[in-house]
């Protein structure tokens, strides 16, 4: 993780990315790898790759059990929902129209 993170503080991103992937590799269930998530996340939506960094912190979230990484992973997927809305499960182009109800009044003549 040191490693990674001096990759990434000397903007070795891509570098910092291998080595983070590596981590999870190596350590795929540790506290380790809920870190080695969350840089990774934050490094792709720094990259603006925001669906691949709401799947990492979304790894993090299912992770047992409940850790501190957990609870910073739902505060980042939170602000990554917020900046991209269209990021959110489910959501599509059609979903984000807004439609005018629908009313039973008879038409006017």
């Amino acid at each position: 993780m040191g490693v990674a993170a001096c990759q990434e503080a000397a903007g070795e991103t891509d570098k910092a990315v291998a080595t983070y992937q590596q981590v999870l590799a190596q350590h795929s269930t540790s506290p380790e790898a809920h870190q080695a998530r969350l840089a990774l996340g934050l490094l792709h939506e720094q990259k603006s790759q925001g669906e691949q960094a709401l799947r990492l912190y979304d790894e993090v979230l299912r992770a047992k059990p409940v850790s501190v990484w957990r609870m910073e992973a739902e505060m980042r997927r939170e602000q990554l929902l917020r900046k991209d809305p269209k990021l959110a499960p489910g959501t599509t182009a059609a979903a984000t129209t807004l439609v005018a109800p629908a009313t039973n009044a008879p038409a006017k003549k």
